[in-house]
């Protein structure tokens, strides 16, 4: 059965302006696509066991981080990693996420949590929560501070 996840992003510090610089969605599960309607992003995934990724960075390339967004076992998780470097790119990294080389990324996705925040290299708050975090379409809300 298949999941969606509707995401949307607000900004509530005006000295600075995020975009997403790339897109990315895990193949387990038949993969899933990303779409952008009524000013929300929407993740859809063919199931359980697979997730997507969102790497933003500032207008003038700076605090790079990304959001992980996906369905574990049958149960939403997300994750922030703020700090990148140039050549973290979705395509790259998402991988990790399903691989044991890699414990810390699989830990993430194993626990599960349903809501997350860290800080950005200058110390702005990223935060994301499921609104909704039941059933087969889900929402969720990415603040940067």
């Amino acid at each position: 059965m298949s999941y969606s996840i509707k995401t949307r992003v607000y900004q509530t510090n005006t000295n600075a302006y995020f975009h997403i610089v790339e897109k990315g969605v895990w193949h387990f599960a038949n993969g899933g696509t990303w779409s952008d309607q009524d000013s929300a992003l929407t993740l859809t995934m063919g199931g359980s066991g697979t997730s997507g990724m969102l790497r933003f960075t500032t207008e003038q390339g700076k605090e790079a981080f990304w959001i992980v967004l996906g369905v574990h076992n049958y149960k939403p998780w997300v994750d922030i990693v703020t700090g990148l470097a140039n050549n973290s790119t979705c395509v790259k990294s998402l991988p990790e996420y399903y691989d044991s080389k890699f414990p810390t990324r699989c830990a993430a996705r194993e626990a599960q949590r349903t809501s997350h925040s860290a800080l950005s290299v200058d110390h702005r708050t990223i935060s994301v929560e499921y609104k909704v975090k039941e059933g087969h379409n889900l929402e969720l809300n990415i603040i940067i501070g």
